[in-house]
């Protein structure tokens, strides 16, 4: 893969792992990603452990300088789209780049999960 993941990466990846034809990954793709594209446009929060959350945040209207002439413009309000990491993504980031951690499969990410739960189970 290259330094950017594309949607076309995810697809192929996503036809590679579930051992799909690419055309079915890429219409399940274009689900998920639809369906939090409109949950987002419906103002609604997106939740999904270990990866992050995103959301909608509303700026308020501001009142602006244009450095060239120096007239007042009024900014209007604006919703922006925010992603915040969770964090597992952020330590796995930031581990010591190891084979595991550089490229995590599912089942170590839920090993890693289990194991953080057995010693939070025993004190430690």
């Amino acid at each position: 893969m290259s330094a950017t993941l594309t949607k076309a990466d995810l697809s192929k990846e996503i036809a590679r792992v579930c051992e799909m034809p690419r055309k079915n990954s890429k219409q399940l793709l274009e689900i998920v990603l639809g369906a939090m594209v409109d949950a987002l446009a419906q103002g609604q929060r997106i939740e999904i452990r270990g990866f992050g959350t995103m959301g909608i945040r509303t700026r308020r209207p501001w009142v602006g300088t244009n450095p060239t002439t120096g007239q007042e413009l009024r900014v209007p309000a604006k919703k922006t789209p925010y992603f915040k990491a969770a964090k597992e993504l952020r330590s796995l980031i930031n581990a010591p780049a190891t084979s595991a951690a550089a490229n995590p499969t599912p089942d170590s990410v839920e090993e890693n999960q289990k194991e953080k739960q057995a010693s939070n189970a025993q004190g430690i």
